[in-house]
């Protein structure tokens, strides 16, 4: 990745928009082979990462874990910057109702 955006990519906390990446020199044919050949991966609509793996990252958790990090900040920082009373209602809401992540909402199955 270039200087440019590395910087990016780091003040989003690991992940950076087509925006991002056209900003610091990339084409879109360039945005679309780093992606077909697997050195960036895409998180969700206009949100992408590099997939380098860090050295302590030796379990598949470990890989699953980091990328619902990343994910979770794309999701977090484009609702901050929609709506900031968004993101304050949301963190409100599951702080006032412990429960509402866990039983109620995942059933593993057979059960």
């Amino acid at each position: 990745m270039n200087p440019k955006l590395v910087v990016m990519t780091r003040l989003r906390g690991g992940w950076f928009s087509r925006a991002d990446a056209a900003a610091a020199g990339y084409s879109d044919s360039e945005i679309r082979r780093r992606l077909r050949l697997g050195k960036w991966s895409r998180l969700c609509r206009d949100a992408y990462a590099e997939i380098g793996v860090p050295a302590d990252e030796r379990f598949a958790w470990e890989r699953a874990e980091r990328w619902h990090k990343l994910l979770s900040r794309v999701v977090l920082q484009r609702l901050d910057a929609t709506s900031p009373s968004a993101i304050n209602r949301l963190r409100s809401s599951t702080a006032c109702r412990p429960g509402v992540w866990t039983s109620a909402w995942y059933r593993s199955p057979g059960r």
